[in-house]
């Protein structure tokens, strides 16, 4: 009775404790571009012509019933977070025993890393919850080798992967390890299984065969099919293991410290592992690295390597690090955790005030907050009829566009978002290893792509100078740099420069037709 008073309360702590840090300034920061691709509502026909998260967004668009606001919707990936803590739980119970499972699930609660992705509306979060309960099944289907477990886990692969497509390393690593160590358990049964699985994922192979006839159409030859992720080399797989430690915030000597914390915590364990139960140490690691070198190895011919393409590696990093906790003196593990937290405390103090610390390099395709409710709010605010509005870059497109239009919801995400996600996606696509602008006509909604600045410069624009005699420019970027090339140069010798603002990361400037 005790005992199960004891879990009780543990239990309720680790919730209460997993979700006050989740819901930590969950409305202090704007929507991003990402987010708000997430939420437009696509058919399906449109996720084989773009990489487009289709059930996802329409997950989302059932969950606007309780509101549309940041907190609100960024609350279902706070909720899978607070899920995944208690799915770690059973996981690692599973896989050592119950000592081991609550360490996994207190490690995961304040993890820098699962923090970041439960404040975001992306499926990352949902990933991470269903590669947890996925992975459980797969252990229980090998410990008592059953297939009813084997098709849980399937089910839950198969819906992680349709809810993000590059969810599909985890499930590949899985099937590796039932090969090379589970071999003997292979039957009739077992093989049907992943026939159907297979089948299941006939419309999931059509979207990638899609997606990659689409990227050789735009990006032919070249690896570059992002403007943030250029070029991967061995040492990204260091800075991954810091980023799924650290997060992606703090400063590049506190990662340092964070990584040789945890190595030296997990050595015990490691050791263990190795000498005693020698399959499970392997099954972790497997489930670490196998996604992370395969998304490795395609990055050198198609580069799009980021952590959140492999979300669920850190899942295996947090449970060998509580396992080695288990096995020291009382001693060393209350100074062991004491340390743990103090350094994740470290690090979240930077994610929290947003003050991103950590190289780009370090930190593929993640980037700090911007204020684009305030840019929104100043162009809406100063903003005339027949103004054109320029863009030198996607990140502020369609953020900028949600919130100018945020009194409009049923349109935006019915129609509106629609269409211009669809033209920013693709333009993307187009625009890889050129230089662009795009144009934005603030009352249809619509956006126009220009490729070729140069030309763009001196031809089209002259006309629609002409016709326009007001032209905003929106100076932005992933990051809080841009380069302006010859787009600035070119507005400043052919027009006057009424006002200029800047606004979190995003710089406004107005220019009108000179006095003659």
């Amino acid at each position: 009775m005790k005992n199960n008073l004891k879990k009780y309360f543990i239990f309720v702590f680790l919730g209460l404790f997993s979700f006050f840090l989740r819901i930590i300034n969950l409305s202090k920061y704007d929507f991003s571009y990402d987010e708000i691709s997430g939420m437009v509502r696509h058919n399906f026909i449109d996720t084989l012509l773009l990489p487009i998260d289709w059930l996802y967004g329409n997950f989302l668009n059932y969950w606007m019933i309780f509101g549309s606001s940041e907190f609100t919707l960024r609350l279902s990936s706070v909720l899978f977070g607070v899920f995944s803590v208690f799915g770690i739980y059973l996981l690692a119970k599973e896989l050592f025993d119950e000592q081991t499972g609550f360490l996994s699930a207190f490690l995961l609660s304040l993890s820098p890393f699962s923090i970041h992705y439960s404040q975001e509306i992306r499926p990352y979060s949902l990933v991470i919850f269903l590669s947890v309960l996925s992975t459980y099944f797969f252990i229980k289907a090998i410990k008592h080798s059953s297939n009813y477990y084997l098709v849980l886990n399937i089910i839950l692969n198969t819906l992680s992967i349709y809810f993000k497509y590059t969810a599909i390393f985890l499930p590949v690593a899985q099937f590796l390890v039932f090969l090379i160590f589970f071999k003997k358990q292979i039957s009739k049964k077992i093989l049907w299984v992943y026939i159907i699985q297979l089948v299941l994922l006939v419309p999931w192979i059509c979207i990638l065969f899609s997606h990659f006839i689409l990227t050789l159409h735009f990006a032919g030859l070249a690896k570059q099919i992002s403007p943030f992720i250029d070029s991967v080399t061995f040492i990204n797989l260091f800075y991954s293991l810091e980023n799924f430690i650290s997060g992606y915030y703090a400063a590049s000597n506190i990662r340092i410290i964070g990584l040789i914390l945890v190595a030296v915590l997990s050595y015990r364990g490691i050791s263990y592992l190795f000498r005693k139960e020698r399959v499970k140490l392997f099954l972790l690691l497997s489930f670490i690295f196998i996604p992370m070198f395969l998304l490795f190895i395609i990055s050198q011919f198609k580069v799009f390597y980021a952590e959140r393409y492999m979300v669920s590696s850190f899942i295996f990093l947090y449970i060998i690090l509580a396992f080695s906790l288990t096995l020291v003196s009382r001693k060393i593990k209350f100074l062991g955790i004491i340390f743990i937290i103090l350094f994740s405390m470290v690090s979240l103090f930077y994610y929290y005030s947003n003050r991103m610390e950590t190289p780009e390099y370090e930190r593929k395709g993640t980037f700090e907050h911007k204020e684009f409710k305030k840019a929104a709010d100043y162009l809406r605010a100063n903003y005339k009829k027949g103004d054109l509005v320029f863009y030198t870059g996607y990140s502020s497109t369609l953020p900028i566009e949600y919130y100018m239009h945020q009194y409009e919801q049923k349109y935006f995400v019915n129609k509106g978002a629609h269409k211009t996600g669809l033209f920013v996606r693709k333009s993307f696509l187009e625009s890889i290893g050129r230089e662009w602008l795009i144009v934005h006509q603030i009352e249809s909604h619509d956006f126009y792509l220009y490729m070729d600045i140069k030309n763009f410069m001196i031809q089209d624009t002259d006309a629609l100078v002409k016709k326009n005699n007001r032209i905003w420019l929106v100076l932005s970027s992933w990051g809080h740099s841009y380069n302006l090339g010859c787009v600035d140069e070119w507005f400043n010798k052919r027009l006057s420069l009424f006002n200029r603002k800047k606004l979190g990361g995003i710089e406004i400037i107005l220019y009108i037709k000179p006095m003659v």
